[in-house]
C-alpha cells in the first residue's frame, strides 16, 4: 500500500514537460494530497473527462460522531451551488415561454420592491442572478445566516428597507437575497414551489435521487455532517438550513452532482438524450454579465485575465480555455465544480468542513488541461502560512486598557430593539449582565461585555462563528440608549453576518430585566 500511495504522488507532483496524465491515477493521487494538507473530516471527489465519469470517491468520514466513511453517495449540502439550479430553472421557463428575461420583475411579483422605486420599476429577471443591483454585498444575509428561519417571502419583504450601496448595474456586489425572490418568480410562473420545481424538472429527469432542495424532508442516513476547524482541531455543529433557499439550501451526493455537471457539458441534455433545456438558453446561462476582478490565486496560476458572473456561474479563462465556475461555503462545509465546457471536462469537490480542500477541484481541472505540466494548487495553498496559533483570535480580545466604563447603570440598556428588515433584537440585563439575542438565530445569543463608553461587544457561545459584534448604543436628547449600531468585530467575519446593514431603535414596552 505505502508503495502505491508513493507511487501516486509522485506521478501528480512532480514537474515535467507537458503530457497527458492518466485521470484516474491523477484524481486518486491529488485527492490523497488534499486529504493529508487539509485535514477535512470527510470529502467526496467527482472528476469528469471527456464527458465522462473517471473518478468518483469519498475520502474520510462522514462525521465526528459518526465513523462511516464518506463514500460518492454521501450526501452534502452544495451551498451556492444552488445558485445555478435557479437559474437554469428560471431558464426552463423561459424555454417554455412563461418568462422573458427582460421582463420587468415587479411585473411578475407584484410584491416585489428595493429600497429605490426606479431599481424597483427597472429591475429584469436576468438583474436577479448576475450581483449588480446595488445592494451591499450580502445584504439581508442575517435573515437566514447562520441558522435564521426567514422565508423567501420575508427575504424579499425586507428588500424594501435595504439601502443600495451603488449604482443599479454599476458594478459586482455577491448577494443572495436576489436568488430568493428568483426562487418566488420560479413559484408564481410555474405554479409549483422553488424546491418541487427543482425537483421535477432537474433532479428526477437526470436521476438526481440524492439530491434535495428542501432541509425540511426526510433525507436518507448516508448524510455527512457539518464541522468547523479552527486552530483547535475540527467542532461538530448541530446548526444546518430550516427552509428552502434559492440561494443555498440544495443538498446531494458527489455522484449526482456529477450527473448535474454532465448535463451542462452535454449543452442542456440528460443522460437518455432528452433535451431539458434548448441550447439557446445553455449559451445565455453560461454567458457572462457583470464584470469582477479574477481572484488572485486564479490570475497567479491559472493565467486568468477576466472574469464575469453569468446566470448562476462565474466565466473566466483559465489557461486560454473556458471555465464556469461556483464555490459554495456554508456554516460547516464548503463545494466548488468547475466545468471546462469546450473540453468536456468538469471537477467536484464536496467537504463537510470549513477547511480549504475544495482547492482540489482547480487542481482537477488544471490536470485535465494541461496533464502534468499542471501547476500544484494544493501544494501553494496548504504552504501558505496561516495565522500564528499560539497568538489569540481576535475575537478574543480583552477591552482597550483605557476603555471608559458605560455611561448608564447596565439595566438602562436593557430592552426590544427594532430593525425594519430583521425584525428585533432583544437586550436583556439578567441581574448579573447584559445579554443580546438576535431573535432570528437561536446562535446569536450571547452577553454583551463592555468594551469602551457606549460600546460593548457581543461574544456568541460558539466560537467558531468567528462572528462577534460590536455593538454601540446611541442616546436620545434625554440621555436614555434608545439606538444601536453594530459591525463584525473581526476583520475575517464572513460577510452573511452583515450587522452593518442594520439600524435598530428601541421600541415602546417594559423594560426586559429577568
Amino acid at each position: 500500500m505505502l508503495g502505491k500511495l508513493a507511487a501516486l504522488l509522485i506521478a501528480v507532483a512532480t514537474p515535467v514537460a507537458a503530457r497527458p496524465i492518466d485521470p484516474v491515477t491523477a484524481a486518486e493521487g491529488d485527492a490523497i494530497r488534499a486529504m493529508a494538507a487539509f485535514r477535512p473530516v470527510g470529502m467526496a471527489v467527482a472528476y469528469i473527462a471527456d464527458g465522462e465519469l473517471q473518478f468518483a470517491e469519498g475520502f474520510g468520514v462522514r462525521g465526528l460522531n459518526d465513523p462511516a466513511r464518506v463514500d460518492p453517495d454521501t450526501v452534502f449540502g452544495i451551498a451556492s451551488l444552488t445558485k445555478a439550479f435557479t437559474a437554469t430553472a428560471l431558464a426552463m421557463l423561459v424555454d417554455d415561454g412563461k418568462l422573458a428575461w427582460d421582463d420587468r420583475v415587479v411585473d411578475r411579483l407584484p410584491g416585489f420592491a428595493m429600497s429605490d422605486p426606479w431599481v424597483t420599476r427597472e429591475m429584469r429577471v436576468r438583474d436577479l442572478l448576475v450581483h449588480r443591483s446595488g445592494l451591499a454585498r450580502g445584504a439581508g444575509d442575517l435573515l437566514t445566516w447562520p441558522d435564521g428561519t426567514a422565508t423567501p417571502g420575508e427575504v424579499m419583504a425586507a428588500l424594501r428597507y435595504l439601502p443600495l450601496t451603488q449604482g443599479f448595474r454599476s458594478g459586482f456586489l455577491y448577494d443572495n437575497a436576489l436568488y430568493s425572490v428568483a426562487g418566488l418568480l420560479v413559484a408564481r410562473v410555474s405554479g409549483m414551489a422553488w424546491e418541487d420545481f427543482v425537483r421535477a424538472r432537474i433532479f428526477d429527469p437526470l436521476g438526481m435521487a440524492s439530491c434535495s432542495a428542501d432541509p425540511r424532508r426526510p433525507r436518507a442516513a448516508n448524510v455527512a455532517g457539518r464541522h468547523a476547524s479552527t486552530g483547535g482541531g475540527a467542532r461538530l455543529l448541530a446548526h444546518a438550513p430550516a427552509q428552502p433557499d434559492p440561494a443555498g439550501s440544495i443538498a446531494c451526493s458527489v455522484r449526482d452532482m456529477a450527473k448535474w455537471a454532465q448535463f451542462n457539458l452535454a449543452g442542456g441534455v440528460a443522460p437518455d438524450g432528452t433535451r431539458l433545456l434548448r441550447e439557446a438558453q445553455m449559451r445565455e446561462i453560461l454567458t457572462g454579465v457583470t464584470p469582477m476582478r479574477p481572484q488572485g490565486i486564479l490570475r497567479r496560476l491559472g493565467a486568468t485575465h477576466f472574469s464575469l458572473y453569468g446566470l448562476g456561474w462565474t466565466l473566466a479563462d483559465f489557461h486560454g480555455a473556458l471555465i464556469a465556475e461556483h464555490g459554495g461555503s456554508a456554516p460547516g462545509g464548503t463545494a466548488q465544480i468547475v466545468l471546462a465546457p469546450e473540453r468536456h471536462a468538469a471537477a467536484i469537490v464536496l467537504v463537510n468542513d470549513t477547511v480549504p480542500a475544495t482547492m482540489l477541484a482547480w487542481q482537477l481541472i488544471d490536470r485535465a488541461l494541461r496533464g502534468t505540466a499542471a501547476a500544484d494548487w494544493i501544494a501553494d495553498v496548504a504552504g501558505r502560512p496561516g495565522p500564528d496559533a499560539a497568538a489569540p483570535a481576535p475575537a478574543e480580545r480583552a477591552p482597550p486598557a483605557d476603555a471608559k466604563p458605560p455611561a448608564h447603570p447596565m439595566p438602562a440598556y436593557a430592552g426590544r430593539y427594532r430593525d425594519p428588515w430583521y425584525g428585533d433584537l432583544e437586550v436583556v440585563w439578567d441581574g448579573r449582565m447584559l445579554m443580546l439575542h438576535m431573535t432570528r438565530s437561536q446562535l446569536l445569543r450571547g452577553p454583551l461585555i463592555p468594551f469602551g463608553g457606549e460600546t460593548f461587544l457581543a461574544r456568541w457561545p460558539d466560537r467558531s462563528l468567528n462572528a462577534d459584534a460590536l455593538v454601540t448604543f446611541e442616546a436620545d436628547a434625554g440621555g436614555r440608549p434608545v439606538r444601536i449600531r453594530l459591525t463584525p468585530f473581526a476583520e475575517d467575519t464572513d460577510f452573511s453576518y452583515d450587522y452593518q446593514h442594520l439600524a435598530p431603535v428601541r421600541v415602546p414596552g417594559p423594560r426586559a430585566d429577568r
